[in-house]
């Protein structure tokens, strides 16, 4: 009987010590990208900002202006947080919540970040800050803009092959109207 008890609790306890360590790959993973995509749209807003001053736009410059001081406040947070405090999606309850939650936000961080499946062949190379031209891929998107992956495995990623990707999108890009448009972290992918 022992024979029996002993090596299943062993494989119970084992499985349990490598979804947790899965977990804090993720959130380690989706932290980095986080603070990567706030860091992009910092550069981003801060280019705007000196165009609108350069042209005398005093209502695009104080807008930029307080898009730039949000973005500051938001890599202060992030990069202030250890990837134990960091929130992933909780499985168990309704994916509902958080597709309303995404559609709400206007910009910004999303935490927890919004789990997705989506399928891809790599036109070109994937790397940081690149967009990911998934399947079904409109012109009013939804577009996914890498701000991480899993072990920094962008060459792992062949050109001209067919994957499956899980991501994270981990910040809402101020965008205009209703289409969808993310950064996002990869943290699985398998070829197809």
């Amino acid at each position: 009987m022992n024979k029996i008890i002993l090596p299943s609790v062993i494989a119970i306890l084992l499985l349990g010590v490598l979804y947790a360590n899965d977990a804090i790959i993720i959130k380690s993973g989706c932290l980095r990208a986080t603070i990567n995509a706030i860091t992009f749209e910092l550069k981003n807003y801060q280019a705007k900002c000196k165009v609108a001053k350069q042209a005398g736009d005093i209502k695009t410059t104080e807008k930029m202006k307080k898009r730039i001081a949000q973005c500051n406040d938001d890599l202060k947070r992030f990069t202030s947080m250890s990837a134990d405090n960091y929130l992933l999606p909780d499985i168990s309850t309704n994916t509902e919540k958080q597709k309303l939650f995404e559609l709400d936000k206007t910009f910004g961080p999303l935490m927890p970040p919004v789990k997705k499946e989506v399928t891809i062949t790599f036109k070109e190379k994937c790397r940081e800050g690149a967009l990911l031209e998934i399947d079904g891929i409109t012109r009013s998107g939804p577009f996914y803009h890498v701000a991480g992956i899993v072990n920094n495995s962008y060459d792992n990623l062949e050109v001209g092959r067919h994957y499956k990707l899980i991501i994270y999108l981990v910040y809402k890009k101020e965008y205009f109207g209703f289409i969808p448009n993310y950064y996002v972290y990869i943290s699985h992918y398998e070829a197809i």
